[in-house]
């Protein structure tokens, strides 16, 4: 499996990273700096199986073959797009809010792979952001107490995320957050 992930939110693509390991019981991960490293070392790697047969991800951090500030005519890529190894699952991050979808490689790598788009949480997107955070943990929040937490962060995941998790745990037993919890767990930035 190919992924290509992209965007400024790290703190998601991260955590999204971590699911994918913790999903395929994942105890092997390489990570490479594109800059740093040949493709074809990396293609190698990707292709290469232990003897017990056991699944590993590569990571590759700044990819930026994938947008328009570089390129890459790599035969061994375009062979492993075409005949990815199954024991492999390969990452490619860019922290870059597009991808350029002109190039041939992208094209390629979006017949065969998984794009995912990492935006930043903005003051335009904050509400749903939260809304979302909150269902995808099973719990309940009304619409007044998202306002309230709209209200006192700022546009920082990082900042955004380490609030939303200490309302989690403050209330894990229960599962459903009113405006009294957000008014005494998150301190207005």
């Amino acid at each position: 499996m190919i992924y290509c992930l992209y965007g400024e939110n790290d703190y998601e693509m991260n955590k999204f990273i971590n699911n994918i390991i913790k999903e395929n019981n994942i105890n092997d991960k390489i990570i490479y700096d594109y800059k740093e490293n040949e493709i074809e070392n990396i293609i190698n790697d990707a292709l290469y199986n232990d003897l017990f047969q056991n699944k590993k991800v590569i990571i590759v951090n700044d990819s930026h073959f994938l947008t328009s500030k570089s390129t890459l005519e790599s035969k061994y890529l375009d062979n492993y797009i075409n005949n990815p190894n199954e024991n492999t699952i390969l990452i490619f991050k860019n922290y870059t809010e597009k991808l350029d979808e002109r190039k041939k490689i992208v094209k390629d790598l979006k017949k065969k792979g998984i794009f995912k788009e990492f935006p930043l949480v903005n003051s335009s997107n904050i509400y749903n952001y939260i809304k979302n955070y909150f269902i995808e943990n099973n719990y309940k929040i009304d619409n007044e107490s998202i306002n309230e937490i709209v209200n006192r962060l700022v546009d920082n995941p990082r900042v955004i995320n380490n609030e939303l998790e200490k309302l989690i745990i403050y209330k894990i037993n229960e599962k459903e957050i009113n405006i009294d919890d957000v008014k005494k767990c998150i301190i207005a930035y």
